[in-house]
This record gives structure tokens, sequence and C-alpha cells, in this order.
């Protein structure tokens, strides 16, 4: 009896020790895996297990790429999607054109496709548009590449090598366009945050040289020159916000993109750039990275919009301090037959630090009050003087309560000068200065960024 116990404890000794055995061989897989696993993140950068403190900070910093190309050079199912281009081309005989040409897609449950496309003349001042409007989306199911075909209007392109087609009785253009520098994924990872409007994946191409023939009128010759490629898609809404963008291609090589995103009311949301160039590292720029100060105003007759139509541009530690001037001011792009928006899409020259050419989209403007008077001289002295003032002079800033109800402000000291904001009874101001019977105000959170005055009966200091 005793040796049939001990039988039977001895085998469930065993037993014991064999489920013991499997447990210890289990947690053993289990610890390598995990430190496989760990060790591929750590080796990716994704965790600081086991670094020293200086590898991991440079493993911290450096992002995971969002957008791959040429794969997502192709069509995609998010809310909002365009491809857009702008550029400037030389004839053989000393002519000067500029372009945009631009397919906007939006998926909503009845998607539809809309095209836009300008062309100006610099000899003539001459600016032309065009545009459609299409139901449904235009994706063809390709990989890595587009190919909109809308009969005699085309837009093809996969890996930067690209092609424009586009016939109207004004203007014309067939170009064939090949990048030049690496594409750049704004935020390095193509991904951006547009606060409440949403986000947009979005990268761009800002040289592509360019070759083929243009032309107005039905004619046409053989051109040259350089365009600039932007890809943007995501959950996003284009009318959520109004904007500034700037495009400028400096003759140093460098391409400089900013954009300033800001409520219709002027509430400032997010300011970003991109500072790159052949066989530099991307400069991101946030708000404190660059400065864009209006010099002037354009009023359109037609839609009743004061647009900005002067800009100097700083990136303080670059070398960069430009002025923009538009090549034509009356570059007002009306979208309401096809988009139901407008904006002005232009040409600009660069002048200062360096030279070179750009391109500006300003979008979301409201109608506001005609400049009582065309720009004069002592307006341009007024801007000088204005643009030396100190930002806080003896005594300011000194908070003030605006008086009543849609109180003009201006662009400078003066009736002469755009008014670029209405202002409600009991708004909260900052007086930074004083000119006259004037006072300069800040706002805090306004943009475009320009200089703002209000009359002194219409404010009461506190």
């Amino acid at each position: 009896m005793r040796t049939k116990q001990r039988s039977r404890k001895g085998k469930l000794n065993r037993i014991g020790r064999r489920r013991r055995n499997i447990r210890i061989g289990l947690l053993a897989a289990t610890i390598a895996l995990v430190g496989l696993l760990v060790f591929q993140l750590r080796d990716s950068g994704m965790v600081p297990a086991n670094q020293p403190a200086d590898v991991w900070f440079e493993a911290e910093q450096r992002p995971v790429e969002l957008v791959t190309l040429p794969a997502d050079d192709a069509a995609h199912d998010n809310y909002t999607e365009w491809w857009y281009y702008n550029g400037h081309l030389d004839t053989q005989d000393g002519r000067q054109f500029s372009f945009h040409y631009v397919i906007f897609v939006i998926n909503r449950m009845a998607g539809h496709t809309v095209v836009h496309a300008s062309f100006v003349d610099h000899a003539t001042g001459r600016h032309f548009t065009a545009q459609r409007r299409t139901a449904g989306k235009p994706n063809d199911g390709l990989e890595n590449a587009f190919d909109f075909d809308f009969s005699d209007w085309k837009m093809s392109g996969s890996g930067g090598q690209d092609r424009l087609v586009i016939d109207t009785p004004d203007f014309n253009f067939d170009l064939a366009l090949e990048n030049v520098n690496p594409p750049v994924l704004h935020g390095r990872t193509g991904l951006l945050d547009f606060k409440q409007a949403g986000s947009s994946y979005y990268y761009s191409r800002p040289r592509m040289r360019v070759a083929g023939t243009a032309g107005i009128d039905g004619n046409s010759q053989l051109v040259s020159g350089e365009a600039w490629f932007d890809h943007q898609w995501g959950d996003f809404r284009v009318t959520a916000l109004a904007w500034n963008w700037f495009a400028v291609q400096l003759d140093d090589g460098r391409d400089l993109m900013l954009f300033e995103l800001f409520t219709p009311e002027g509430k400032k949301v997010v300011l970003f750039g991109t500072l790159s160039g052949k066989g530099m590292e991307d400069v991101i720029l946030d708000e404190t990275g660059f400065k864009v100060t209006v010099t002037d105003y354009w009023y359109s007759e037609q839609t009743r919009i004061n647009y900005p139509m002067g800009w100097k541009v700083q990136v303080p530690g670059h070398n960069v301090n430009i002025a923009l001037e538009p090549v034509i001011r009356e570059a007002e792009f009306d979208g309401r037959d096809s988009s139901y928006l407008i904006y002005w899409e232009g040409p600009v020259r660069v002048t200062g630090s360096q030279g070179g050419r750009g391109y500006i989209e300003m979008s979301g403007y409201q109608p506001s009050e005609r400049r009582p008077a065309a720009e004069s001289s002592r307006a341009q002295e007024e801007i000088t003087l204005i643009d030396n003032l100190p930002s806080t002079a003896a005594g300011y800033p000194k908070p003030a309560i605006v008086t009543a109800d849609n109180s003009n402000v201006r662009a400078g000291p003066g009736m002469e000068f755009a008014v670029i904001a209405n202002l409600a009874s009991g708004r909260e101001v900052d007086i930074v200065a004083a000119s006259d019977e004037w006072y300069r105000i800040d706002l805090g959170e306004r943009q475009p960024a320009a200089q703002m005055w209000i009359h002194q009966t219409l404010v009461n200091p506190r």
C-alpha cells in the first residue's frame, strides 16, 4: 500500500515538474519575444529602453513620415483633396507668362470635382481665368499616379514627372514638368493640424523644371520655366478658415512656403512655414520664425473685397528679408460658377535680400467698405512713418473699449487708408501708439498682420 502511494506521489511529482517546465518554457519564450519587440522598437527610435540619453533624444526628434511617394501622388478617399500648380514661363522672344492650374475634389455623399486655371501675360497685364465643375470623383484607380482627363483639359503625374494641358479660347498650354529638388513633407511628417478646420496631409515639389508650349488668343510658342506643385488631402473644410498662402522661389535656390490661417473675423489660428532647398535640411517655421507685414491694399470693384496687395516677409536667422509685389493687382478669381469661392491668386516679384519669383493665394476675405481714395503720396509717407514706429511707445500699451458699433479699423492713420475690419461696441483693444487724431491698436489675435488704426472718437481709453 505504501509502495503504491509512493508510486502515485512520484507520478504526480513528474507531472508537476513537467507542467512547471512548460510554464518556465512559455515564460522564457514570452520574455524572448518581448525582448525582441523592445529591441526592434528601440532600434527604430520608438522607445528609450537601454539607450543613452543623446541617442534617445535624436530618436525622439526623428519624425515618422506619414506621406509615402509616389504612392501618395494618387487620389485618396478623404473629404477634401487637391492637386495644385503655379508656374512662371519665359518665351524665346523674352515675354513672360504665369499660370495656376488646380483640381479640387470634394468627397461628400454627392462628390464633385472642380477645375480652376488662370493665366497672366506680364507684358500687357491681361489676366484670364477658366473653370469647370463635374459631378463625381475623377479617381481612376491608379496607383502611384494621377491622370485626370477632361477632354481638352488634362493633368497627370507620378513621382515628379507631370504633364499639364489646357486649351481655352483665351489661353492654352501644353507643359511637361520634371522635379528638380527632393519633395518637401511639410512638418517633416507630411501631416498638419489646421485646428477647427481639420487636418491635412501636405507635400510640395517646389522646383519643377517646365518645358512646352503656351500662348494667348489661339497662338502658342515654345516656353520654359519653373513650377511649384502642391498636393493636399484630408478631412478638412476649406470654408472653415480664411488664409494667406505664399510660395516663393528665391534666386539663391531656396524655396519658402508660408501660410496664415485665420477666421473670417480675423482671429489667427495657425501660422506655419517651411524653408527648403537643394542640399539643405528643411527648416520648419512657426509663428515665431517669420513675420509678414502688409504694405498696401487693393479693392475689387467686382466683389467689394479689400485684399492685401504688398508684403514684407522676414525670416530671422536665415537671411530672408524680402518685399513681394504683385505682377498685376487684378488677379481675383471669381469661382462662384464652380466652387462658390472667391479668392485672389497671382504672381509676385521678389526683391530685397534675394530676388526671385512667387505666387500668393488669399481666400476667405469678406466684402467690406471701399477705400475712399486712391493711394496718395501722403499715404505712402504714412506707411513709412508707421513702419518706423516702436511697437510700444511710452505709456503704452493702454487698454481701451470701442464705443460705437461698426467702428472702422484702417490700415493707417487717415481716411485714405483701407478699412480692414469693423469692430462692435464694447470690444476690448489695446492702444499701442497715437498719431494726430488716430490710435494704433492691437487686437491680439488679428490676422493678417497689418497696421491697425482707429479714430480716437471711437474708443474710450481706460
